[in-house]
């Protein structure tokens, strides 16, 4: 296997190397923002609408970045999205009276935001990866 590079002018390869991790963060952070989004709009798409769409309205994103750290969450602040996520047991009143159990939304087929969080992540990982090994080729 044989390589080989060629440059004009020497100050412009100088300010494409110095440029570069600059424009591999860029690239990251599209990559991380696009999880991010992935994942709040499949939530959203797997949340039922409900008498009062409380669950699908309290979903957050949160994004922030520095120079050092890129950090994205997604969050899901309705009281009740526990009950979605991990339903309940059998409850019974002090009397004994049977109220019923939340069935949990992965026992019925469905994903939650854990589920659809891991899916993405994984996904992102994966393309965090090969931006990385496209690094070292370029190196």
């Amino acid at each position: 296997m044989s390589g080989r590079v060629q440059w004009n002018n020497l100050e412009e390869f100088r300010v494409a190397i110095h440029d570069t991790p600059v424009l591999l963060r860029g690239t990251a952070l599209r990559i991380i923002d696009e999880a991010t989004d992935d994942t709040a709009a499949a939530l959203y798409a797997n949340y039922p609408r409900g008498e009062t769409g409380n669950l699908r309205g309290g979903i957050r994103v949160h994004k922030s970045a520095t120079d050092r750290v890129i950090l994205n969450e997604v969050a899901s602040t309705a009281p009740h999205a526990h009950l979605w996520e991990y339903g309940t047991e059998n409850r019974k009143t002090k009397k004994g009276f049977f109220r019923g159990r939340v069935i949990p939304a992965r026992a019925r087929g469905l994903e939650t935001l854990r589920s659809l969080a891991a899916r993405f992540r994984r996904r992102m990982l994966g393309q965090l990866a090969a931006l990385k090994d496209l690094t070292k080729v370029a190196a």
